[in-house]
């Protein structure tokens, strides 16, 4: 008997590399993340402040676009000027907080 006649009658190359593709995804996005955490936590250690108002930016967008039953979406004018006050707001961290790398005082 060869090797082959012992495999599953279900276990086939397809199956195989679709699970070694997973695997291999599944370490890319966990180094993606790690990766991610580590240059957040640098950024933390030059520039405290400025990391802190665009994580605080961050957070903001994120809880926008997930609660879709807040009055802020009744309308698109309430979802323009929502916008428009968070690019302000992103714009003025940028170039007015002391420590951002874009600082023009």
């Amino acid at each position: 008997q060869t090797f082959v006649s012992f495999l599953p009658k279900d276990l086939t190359f397809e199956s195989i590399m679709d699970t070694a593709s997973r695997h291999v995804m599944l370490v890319v996005i966990l180094v993606g993340f790690l990766i991610l955490a580590l240059l957040i936590l640098a950024l933390f250690n030059f520039y405290p402040i400025f990391t802190m108002s665009l994580t605080l930016i961050c957070y903001i967008i994120y809880y926008y676009l997930f609660t879709e039953k807040h009055l802020i979406h009744s309308a698109q004018e309430f979802e323009n000027r929502f916008w428009t006050v968070l690019a302000f707001v992103c714009s003025t961290c940028l170039f007015f907080i002391p420590d951002s790398p874009f600082y023009i005082g």
